[in-house]
């Protein structure tokens, strides 16, 4: 069962972005978009994305497997694919815990 009591979604981060820096949400909507854009162009290229204090991005294989059709109960396999991965920062974990903990 997730923990999370709402979702923040890419308006709600704007909204919070802009009520904290002064900046207009137009702005604050277009340097989110030129930061995603630029992290997917860093993790097609198969490089790492690592932000201190947050954590780091990466691309992992995950290899091909036999998966099972419930409708026609047949097996097939799968191919194996790239899937982005995430590992939260040591300071990301704690912040996490100590919050959670109190």
């Amino acid at each position: 069962m997730p923990l999370r009591e709402t979702t923040m979604k890419h308006k709600d981060l704007v909204a919070a972005l802009s009520e904290k820096t002064g900046m207009k949400a137009q702005q604050i909507e277009s340097m989110i978009d030129d930061t995603v854009a630029t992290m997917a162009k860093v993790l097609e290229g198969n490089d790492t994305i690592m932000i201190s204090g947050f954590g780091s991005f990466d691309l992992r294989k995950k290899d091909g497997r036999i998966s099972y059709n419930p409708t026609t109960k047949q097996r097939i396999m799968t191919a194996p694919k790239l899937v982005c991965g995430f590992k939260p920062s040591d300071i990301l974990k704690d912040s996490i815990q100590k919050d959670y903990n109190e």
